[in-house]
């Protein structure tokens, strides 16, 4: 593994080690993880702190680290500082509607409210199939992005990467259970915290500080500010983020399988929506870092006049934060140890989260009914086995993660939210009209599942509505001189005709437009079924 320092071998393993071990000891603590309750759900008495730091990196992970920098690189600043006012919505909606609406009913697995509001076993199974999807697809990208860092920097290849992340992730959430999960969040959160600050001090001191990072970001074009558009076309506007994305983000920190099982967990309605709110402001931090090292490393290359995506220096944009830890730190000791300790931090816990969230519900809502007789020991050990099983094919998404072009917060975000809007249509349509039934649940969510997902793959076949920035100056290139095909470029005349304008719409509405149509189609149909009742 070309690159690595013995000193950077030795801060990785003690971190993966570390993350083992606690999963080893929550194993052997307590009642030893012998019930499904304490395995799921942690015996439901959590603290605030840790609650909130496992939900914060459960779904901010190596995908924002590597995500953001690429998204600075390739489009600019409007997604940072749109995200700052979706996830603040979205946390707020989510805090104010949904966790005083489940946290009472005392769920272990949260589409038990779609057969006590629908008094439907389908709708139920039907809503844990798709969060099982959702879940699925969230692993596949989260794997995937740290691993294409290793191989940046070190030359360590995915296909053995990947499995190593899912082997670890899956022993010590097979082993431990919840408390394992949230106190490797815990840890990992630290982990996560001293990369991030390693890279935005070290940037500075390469680039002159941050003044003069955003300087060059200025001179390159991608200090972009708010664009107020209408279109949905257009790939990041206002109304996208803080509508589209907060709404993804309330329904995920609100309404997904791995935010009830914490938030669910604490000890009263108090703790759980003080989790939450709690997140607020350590994300915004998060989010604020993780840009501003993206502005870093855009300046670091913009001062060397060399963008080495021109340059082919790497292949995709996602590299580019690896590419500037490979060449800034190759000095430094167990920094390179360090920061892919980082990634495989915010790598582990968004897959143990999901893992254990998948197995509760292929547990409560799909497998328990029909094994009424086994024991509650046997059904803690059956839990532990559907970990592994979803470990497996969290592994096989990954692998097929790598091939959607785009930056992997992008990609992540496409997928899951194919899955994710039908599923929280079907929980709004239920609350918010007493006249639903669960045949209008179903085909709502058919109607809305079918959209976003015939609209994500028929995006693939056309050209980009919205173009990235053109490459950064790079006439001190050893490559300046050769055709700039192999760069991004701005295409600025893209023609789209008919139906092509409907697979254009940007992937920050797919969460919204699926919940919208589910909750039109759902109401319409059960009106239909009413008739006669």
């Amino acid at each position: 593994m070309a690159g690595l320092h013995w000193a950077d071998y030795l801060i990785f393993c003690f971190f993966l080690l570390a993350s083992l071990a606690i999963g080893v000891y929550h194993a052997f603590s307590g009642n030893k993880q012998r019930t499904t309750q304490e395995f799921i759900m942690a015996d439901r008495n959590l603290k605030v702190v840790p609650t909130m730091l496992s939900l914060l990196v459960s779904y901010q992970s190596a995908l924002m680290i590597l995500g953001n920098s690429a998204e600075m690189y390739s489009y600019g600043t409007q997604q940072w500082f749109g995200l700052l006012f979706g996830y603040t919505f979205g946390i707020l909606l989510a805090e104010r509607l949904f966790v005083p609406w489940i946290f009472p009913l005392k769920l272990t697995s949260v589409y038990e409210y779609l057969q006590l509001r629908y008094s439907s076993r389908l709708v139920r199974v039907v809503g844990a199939v798709l969060g099982i999807a959702f879940g699925l697809l969230y692993i596949g990208p989260a794997m995937h992005a740290p691993s294409l860092a290793l191989e940046t920097a070190t030359g360590f290849p995915t296909k053995i990467s990947i499995p190593i992340m899912a082997a670890v992730a899956t022993t010590y959430t097979a082993l431990g259970g919840m408390r394992a999960v949230i106190w490797t969040d815990v840890f990992q959160s630290g982990f996560m915290l001293c990369g991030v600050l390693a890279v935005l001090i070290k940037g500075c001191m390469e680039v002159g500080g941050i003044s003069e990072a955003f300087l060059y970001a200025h001179e390159e074009g991608r200090l972009l500010g708010f664009s107020a558009s209408v279109d949905p076309r257009e790939r990041l506007t206002i109304w996208g983020l803080v509508f589209g994305w907060g709404s993804a983000a309330a329904f995920t920190y609100g309404l997904q399988q791995a935010s009830i099982q914490r938030y669910s967990a604490t000890g009263s309605l108090r703790e759980a929506r003080l989790s939450l709110l709690l997140n607020i402001p350590s994300l915004l931090l998060l989010v604020c870092l993780v840009f501003i090292n993206g502005v870093i490393v855009l300046a670091y290359f913009a001062k060397e006049r060399c963008d080495p995506l021109f340059n082919e220096d790497i292949k995709s944009s996602n590299e580019i934060l690896p590419y500037f830890v490979k060449i800034v730190f190759s000095s430094i000791r167990g920094f390179s140890g360090l920061f892919l300790a980082t990634l495989y931090s915010g790598a582990l816990s968004s897959v143990s989260s999901s893992l254990s969230g998948c197995a509760a519900n292929a547990w409560e809502d799909i497998l328990k009914p029909h094994l009424v007789n086994l024991s509650d020991f046997r059904a803690a050990v059956l839990n532990k086995c559907l970990v592994v099983i979803f470990g497996i094919f969290g592994a096989a998404v990954a692998f097929l993660a790598a091939i959607i072009p785009g930056p992997v917060s992008q990609v992540s975000m496409t997928f899951s939210s194919a899955t994710g809007g039908p599923l929280y249509g079907m929980f709004i349509l239920g609350g918010i009209s007493a006249s639903a039934n669960w045949q209008g649940a179903l085909i709502g969510c058919g109607a809305g599942a079918a959209l976003n997902f015939w609209i994500v793959f028929g995006s693939q076949s056309i050209p980009t509505f919205s173009q990235s920035l053109p490459p950064l100056q790079s006439d001190n290139c050893p490559m300046f001189n050769k055709t700039q095909t192999a760069a991004n470029t701005t295409i600025t005349n893209v023609s789209l005709h008919g139906i092509e304008n409907m697979y254009a719409v940007s992937f920050v509405w797919y969460t919204l437009l699926g919940c919208t149509v589910t909750l039109a189609v759902g109401w319409i149909a059960s009106q239909i079924f009413n008739i006669g009742k």
